[in-house]
């Protein structure tokens, strides 16, 4: 199934469905800006998306800017950090200046526009079959939301990557 799935360029319908829990973050817990919602996928659909994945991973990674730590593997928000203490701490002692600009994008995972994920796919070599299972992987769409065992009623997700799957921090870095 997962190789017709590749070849064909075509995700099916029923594991593009995902029941979405909302997880706490912070503040008031009534407030649902306080939430993140994580999407519960079909179990064959992460196998097939790790094998997508394992596929793709090393010919897109370095295709990424070096200066990037968030979801690589061997980096993190401490290396990240430690990476830019260094640099600052050499110009500091060279008596230089240095201007820092830091960002945090809201609903990050939310807002990846398609139409633009598949033209930077399309430059990052990607096309064929493939891209368009890409296409068809977040098109079409559609999910739940559960809370306290009652579920909403099944709605289209037009933008954005599936937060909790495996391809979606790949797909928002690219």
């Amino acid at each position: 199934m997962i190789n017709l799935s590749l070849a064909n360029g075509v995700v099916p319908s029923s594991w593009k469905i995902a029941d979405v829990c909302p997880v706490f973050k912070k503040g008031e817990t009534n407030d649902v800006k306080n939430y993140r919602p994580i999407s519960l996928l079909n179990i064959i659909s992460k196998v097939l998306e790790r094998c997508v994945f394992q596929k793709i991973i090393d010919h897109i990674q370095p295709q990424l800017t070096p200066y990037q730590h968030g979801f690589m593997t061997g980096k993190s928000t401490t290396s990240q950090l430690l990476e830019v203490y260094d640099k600052i701490e050499e110009e500091v002692d060279k008596r230089g200046q240095v201007d820092t600009v830091f960002l945090d994008l809201s609903k990050a995972f939310d807002t990846v526009s398609h139409k633009h994920l598949f033209k930077k796919l399309q430059s990052f070599g990607v096309n064929g079959s493939l891209l368009d299972w890409f296409k068809s992987y977040l098109s079409n769409r559609k999910q739940q939301t559960i809370v306290n065992g009652e579920r909403s009623a099944l709605s289209n997700v037009e933008s954005g990557v599936p937060q909790g799957s495996i391809l979606g921090p790949l797909l928002f870095l690219v």
